[in-house]
Formats: C-alpha cells, sequence, structure tokens
C-alpha cells in the first residue's frame, strides 16, 4: 500500500493511508444513517453503542431506522411538553405528544432515542414493523413505549436503563452527580 504525505505538523508526516484507516474505522461503528449517527454521538456514553447495535440489528432484518430524537434540552422538552396544552397550541390543533416537563424525561439526560423506519427516503410513522422493531429494540435492553399504557403509548421511543423513574436522574443531575461532558454518572 503505497502511502502519500498529506501534511506535516510539528514534523510529523500525516499520510493519506493513516488518515484514510481513522476514518474507516469511524465508518464502521457509525451506522447506516449519518443524521442517525450524529444524534447517537450526542447520547449518554452508556447506551450510544446499545444504540448503534440495535439500528444494525434492524438494518440486518430489513428495516432501516432513523434516530429523529435523541439528547433533548430542558428548553426543547419543555415546548414539546406544551403542545396540546397552550392556548396558542391548542388553537393551531395540536394535540399531546408529551407527558414528560423539563427534567422528567430520559430525553433529558441522553438516555432514550425516537426512531422511525425510512424507506425511499420517507419516514413511515404508520409501520406495520412495530412490533418487530419493539422486539429489537427490548433485545438490546431498551424499555419500548410500545409497551405503555394506551394514552401514554409511544411506538417510536426507546430508554435506557429500564424502570428507572425520571426522578432518580433529576436527584442526580441536581446533586451535580456529573462527569466532565455533564452526563449523569449515576443512571441506575
Amino acid at each position: 500500500m503505497k502511502a502519500w504525505v498529506w501534511w506535516t505538523i510539528g514534523g510529523i508526516a500525516v499520510t493519506v493511508t493513516a488518515v484514510a484507516l481513522v476514518k474507516r474505522k469511524e465508518i464502521m461503528q457509525a451506522v447506516w444513517d449519518l443524521i442517525s449517527e450524529q444524534r447517537i454521538q450526542k447520547l449518554h456514553p452508556a447506551i450510544r453503542d446499545r444504540a448503534r447495535a440495535f439500528i444494525a440489528e434492524a438494518q440486518k432484518q430489513g428495516i432501516f431506522l432513523r434516530v429523529v430524537q435523541g439528547l433533548r434540552t430542558w428548553p426543547e422538552q419543555q415546548k414539546i411538553y406544551d403542545q396540546g396544552r397552550t392556548t396558542a397550541s391548542i388553537a393551531k390543533g395540536e394535540k399531546i405528544v408529551s407527558w414528560a416537563k423539563p427534567g422528567q424525561s430520559p430525553h433529558n439526560y441522553g438516555l432514550a432515542i425516537d426512531v422511525v423506519e425510512m424507506k425511499n427516503g420517507s419516514a413511515l410513522w404508520e409501520t406495520p414493523n412495530w412490533q418487530k422493531i419493539g422486539n429489537i429494540g427490548k433485545s438490546f435492553g431498551f424499555e419500548w413505549g410500545g409497551d405503555w399504557q394506551k394514552e401514554k403509548l409511544d411506538r417510536p421511543h426507546f430508554e435506557y436503563p429500564p424502570g428507572v423513574p425520571a426522578s432518580k436522574w433529576l436527584a442526580n443531575y441536581n446533586a451535580g452527580k456529573l462527569d466532565e461532558n455533564g452526563y449523569l454518572t449515576q443512571i441506575t
């Protein structure tokens, strides 16, 4: 394999071959969809590989998933929570889409993803594959919103770890149990 010097940094020659190998490794660890991968990279480190494995397994089974939501800021959570609740939102005909206020959603801690099946560049929100998608996600340890009570049913939603009340994450957040990147150090 021939290598060409691409540039020199501090007397060290960086070659095209070396750069290509680094990029190849990054791509091999990524999912099929760049948008999803960018969202996965913002998730809590404890669930990134789990999310990638879930999406890769779905792909092996012929279902191409896109992560449409991952880490969500508290102001973004407030906006979503307000849908279907504020006078302006109700006037627009918006329906309630979230039961969680800021700090009460696993999305606020990078511990949840919302996915949708993609086909020919379009999102299939009414896919007949939801049960199959849910089972794949659960096989990777996620709690699936498709198993929740009817009024709170949320098929696109997967969170980890399952069964942990959001109040515990909020308490840990308020206690400052965060790493140097702002992620919770204790999620169970």
